[in-house]
């Protein structure tokens, strides 16, 4: 299907799960990507070598190009900015290898006016009203019964364990991306007598 070029075809149906997954609730494009990471096993070129510009990774733009496909297919909805979720009818469509293929090539030449750009190495094009440039705040919790801290067992093995997942490994890898906030509170709490 890709032969090398528009690798990022094999992440439109993943994407497409990923935000089914939480239908119909919109998710946050890192979300989405923890999503995809956790069902395949993504080149680790792929999350450590950046595009041209330096802000993303290939996967991360791997993953905003196939939504920008999805999005001009009308299957991925705009409407939240930052936030990425399914129309009805991208909640509907389950693509296969050839239909994948069939949409890619309907929405590039219906789109191309111009030599389309290297999507290998440049950004996927961004919606006016989907402009992801703010800065992401996590608030993230490493403290268990109240008293066993995590964290380090978290950061000595790259992973960020939840207990709300229902996935087989319970776990996220943990990634953290450039300009975003991350929140981790001092966990102890220090009780006077009569607390």
């Amino acid at each position: 299907m890709t032969d090398g070029k528009n690798r990022f075809l094999k992440y439109l149906p993943l994407l497409l799960d990923a935000l089914r997954s939480k239908y119909p609730q919109p998710v946050r494009p890192p979300e989405a990507q923890a999503w995809i990471r956790s069902k395949i096993e993504v080149d680790s070129e792929d999350l450590n070598r950046f595009i041209e510009n330096g802000k993303q990774s290939i996967f991360e733009n791997d993953v905003h190009w196939a939504r920008f496909y999805l999005a001009k297919a009308k299957l991925i909805d705009s409407s939240k900015r930052g936030y990425w979720g399914l129309t009805e009818a991208g909640f509907q469509t389950h693509l296969t290898t050839d239909s994948t293929w069939d949409l890619y090539v309907q929405v590039r030449d219906a789109n191309r006016s111009a030599p389309s750009p290297e999507e290998e190495t440049s950004t996927a094009p961004s919606f006016s009203d989907d402009e992801d440039n703010e800065i992401s705040y996590w608030f993230a919790g490493a403290m268990w019964n109240g008293k066993d801290d995590q964290l380090p067992r978290f950061l000595a093995e790259g992973i960020w364990k939840s207990s709300y997942l229902l996935d087989a490994t319970n776990h996220y890898r943990l990634w953290f991306i450039s300009g975003t906030r991350y929140f981790i509170p001092f966990s102890s709490i220090v009780r006077g007598e009569g607390d």
